[in-house]
């Protein structure tokens, strides 16, 4: 879970779990506005709260989730923390996009894919309205992900500046 909170001069942005957001900036910085909350990350802390982490398709706690943060999942609670990453940003009438998404894109495609592919389906789709092309963009990236292999659920939110 990502939450965005954004006015005239600041961005915030709290995650939990596996769903990551990024910033584009009009002179085209790219910069990752969450942290990954993958069982890999907090290994040590988990076994040290008593988790057996197992490693079938994927390191998981107790055979069942996949990640160390999250929001619900009640029967592993002893575990499974809902603290959030939080990260702050300035910004400014730089601010090209952002995009939220689930690990089903991330997991194949980095930062720098996605960022290739909303550019170049913005530029491509000039000819729709704003809200079309926005929205036609993000399922591009959701059918690219698939394309590409993705095998977990797949969420965009593409916001365009």
């Amino acid at each position: 879970m990502t939450l965005v909170n954004l006015n005239d001069t600041e961005l915030w942005c709290a995650n939990c779990g596996d769903s990551e957001g990024m910033i584009a900036f009009k002179n085209g910085d790219l910069k990752m506005m969450t942290q990954n909350h993958k069982v890999e990350m907090e290994e040590k802390r988990l076994t040290h709260a008593g988790a057996v982490i197992t490693n079938w398709d994927c390191p998981r706690i107790n055979g069942a989730l996949n990640v160390a943060r999250s929001i619900g999942d009640h029967g592993l609670k002893k575990y499974v923390i809902s603290d959030p990453y939080l990260k702050y940003f300035k910004i400014n009438c730089q601010l090209d996009y952002i995009l939220l998404a689930s690990d089903g894109l991330w997991d194949v495609m980095d930062k720098d894919k996605a960022h290739t592919i909303i550019t170049q389906k913005r530029h491509e789709l000039h000819h729709l309205s704003e809200k079309d092309r926005v929205n036609s963009v993000a399922f591009h990236l959701i059918k690219e992900s698939l394309r590409l292999g993705s095998m977990d659920n797949i969420t965009c939110i593409l916001i365009c500046f």
